[in-house]
């Protein structure tokens, strides 16, 4: 009788997973055709954003509306020089995100244009993604090491002391999340990575949302000196970062409003 009971378990405990497992499965064919439909998008060509630094990015009537709705963006009009530090903030639905996608080539706007039509960009966002590999594979995602230049770009992003604090040096794993290092230094690693890439445009978006004091009087000393060849733009409701800022919009019903610095 023993036997039997336990026989009769190994053959109706698998019975209540049955429905989990269909479930993952639709779930899973639903993703592999929502990414089958992102792979079947023709081509565009190439990178609109890969080649030489410019001295400005200039954005020409920008316009940009969602499918039956009202524009997001209406006419936007901006010119953004090297070596100047461009701040934007708005209320939550203002169309912030939308005009950093318009900007980073994510998205094409309805009516204007934007020049140049070749920038290499880079955008990081607020959570500053890191991955379970080493610092320095961080650093380098995938591109060929120059020592000089890999050390120029840890010099200028503020990581020295971060990197002598680690066991291992670049070598350190980060773990899953990048949970060895705190907010601040994952996000100088976030920036010393989009050096090393040579971008000509770094877009940061609510650059001190998870920083103490400390972390963000770094960050805008970072700014200052990272932005000298560079066009820096940050989306940001801190107003610490009020000083580091050369011209200050407010983006309000599709139109960018300037609180600071000149036209």
């Amino acid at each position: 009788m023993i036997a039997v009971i336990n026989l009769l378990n190994h053959v109706t405990w698998p019975l209540p997973h049955i429905s989990a497992t269909f479930a993952s499965t639709k779930q899973a064919c639903v993703s592999a055709e929502r990414v089958m439909t992102v792979l079947s998008l023709p081509v565009r060509g190439p990178n609109p954003y890969a080649s030489a630094a410019p001295d400005a990015l200039e954005l020409h009537e920008i316009t940009f509306a969602y499918a039956g709705t009202q524009p997001v963006l209406d006419g936007i009009t901006l010119s953004m020089a090297k070596g100047e530090i461009t701040g934007i903030y708005g209320v939550s639905g203002s169309g912030k995100s939308t005009l950093l996608k318009v900007l980073l080539g994510l998205y094409s706007p309805v009516q204007g244009r934007i020049l140049p039509a070749t920038l290499k960009a880079a955008y990081l966002p607020s959570d500053h993604s890191l991955y379970a590999g080493t610092l320095r594979e961080n650093l380098l995602m995938g591109a060929a090491e120059d020592s000089q230049r890999l050390q120029e770009c840890i010099r200028l992003s503020h990581l020295q002391d971060c990197i002598a604090g680690l066991s291992r040096g670049l070598d350190t794993p980060m773990g899953s999340g990048g949970q060895m290092l705190s907010s601040g230094q994952a996000q100088r690693v976030a920036i010393a990575r989009a050096l090393y890439r040579d971008a000509h445009l770094l877009v940061l978006d609510e650059p001190t949302s998870d920083l103490d004091q400390a972390s963000i009087a770094v960050l805008k000393e970072t700014l200052r000196i990272v932005a000298q060849d560079r066009i820096v733009i940050v989306v940001s409701h801190d107003e610490t970062l009020l000083a580091v800022h050369d011209r200050l919009f407010r983006l309000e019903d599709g139109q960018l409003h300037l609180q600071k610095g000149t036209a």
